[in-house]
């Protein structure tokens, strides 16, 4: 004797057909380290930042410095990012910064507005 289907039965094998898709959604980077162009730890208003990590791009960084006293300063590939790869990113400071408190975050072009946890720097003459 066959079997009477309910009235919700094809309701639920349509609605459970596969719609899978695969996504990539990448984390905001992380900065582990910050030094000058010399690897040290003071860096001067006429430095290169270098700013060492994972999650960077090879291809597009954006770098803020944010200062409580002075606000955001944004560099890129158009105005003072000379190198990207993966775990590393420099900036040309060329005098953008005032000496002071700073953080350094970064975001890579995949994490989109994401940016890394603020690392702490003091910028000095």
């Amino acid at each position: 004797k066959p079997s009477m289907r309910q009235a919700g039965d094809f309701c639920n094998e349509f609605l459970t057909q596969d719609t899978s898709a695969t996504v990539q959604i990448y984390a905001a980077p992380e900065v582990t380290a910050v030094t000058n162009q010399n690897y040290l730890t003071t860096i001067h208003t006429t430095d290169t930042l270098v700013a060492f990590g994972y999650g960077f791009s090879w291809v597009s960084n954006q770098v803020q410095l944010v200062s409580q006293v002075y606000g955001t300063v944004t560099l890129n590939n158009a105005n003072g990012i000379t190198y990207n790869s993966y775990s590393q990113v420099n900036a040309s400071l060329a005098g953008c910064c005032a000496p002071g408190n700073w953080t350094v975050q970064v975001s890579n072009e995949y994490s989109g507005s994401a940016n890394s946890a603020a690392y702490p720097i003091t910028i000095v003459q």
